[in-house]
């Protein structure tokens, strides 16, 4: 858990630096991601009246699986606008672990990609485009071709209606 305690903030801001136990994610074995080590943070906590202030980093490095080539990469996930506001909180332990679980969870992206431009798999043969060649020889049909003069359209029941 990650407590501060609001006695020992004098008129300096009080470093909260280390780690925690990456466990407090709480992540299930199907979430096609795997934390590789403990989370870091670096927190800074200011007494603001009665008020307790954490604003700081937090970085967790994780295995996770690409959503288009379906491979294992390694990332490093990072919060680095942490800030937190707990009010009223003079002379109390709080415990920020909560809040910086949650702030890990919100960084995590919709899909992992290995990287910017990941060619994924062939949609016919399954291969990785990124490592070989596709040996069906399917061809992707780029968005600016024009649709084939045989395919119907489905406007074209709209185009022969008769007002």
């Amino acid at each position: 858990m990650i407590k501060i305690n609001t006695n020992h903030i004098g008129d300096l801001p009080l470093v909260v630096d280390g780690t925690e136990d990456s466990a407090i994610l709480e992540l299930s074995s199907d979430a096609g991601l795997t934390p590789n080590g403990k989370i870091h943070y670096n927190l800074l906590a200011t007494m603001t009246g009665m008020d307790l202030l954490v604003t700081g980093t937090v970085k967790l490095a994780v295995t996770a699986i690409c959503g288009r080539c379906l491979e294992e990469f390694s990332m490093e996930l990072s919060v680095k606008d942490v800030c937190h506001l707990y009010e009223k909180a003079e002379g109390q332990e709080i415990n920020v672990s909560d809040d910086i679980r949650e702030d890990l969870l919100l960084a995590l992206p919709l899909v992992f990609k290995c990287s910017p431009d990941c060619k994924g798999i062939c949609t016919g043969c399954g291969a990785n485009l990124n490592t070989e060649k596709c040996s069906c020889g399917k061809k992707k049909k780029k968005k600016s071709e024009p649709e084939k003069p045989d395919d119907p359209s489905p406007w074209d029941a709209l185009s022969a209606l008769k007002f």
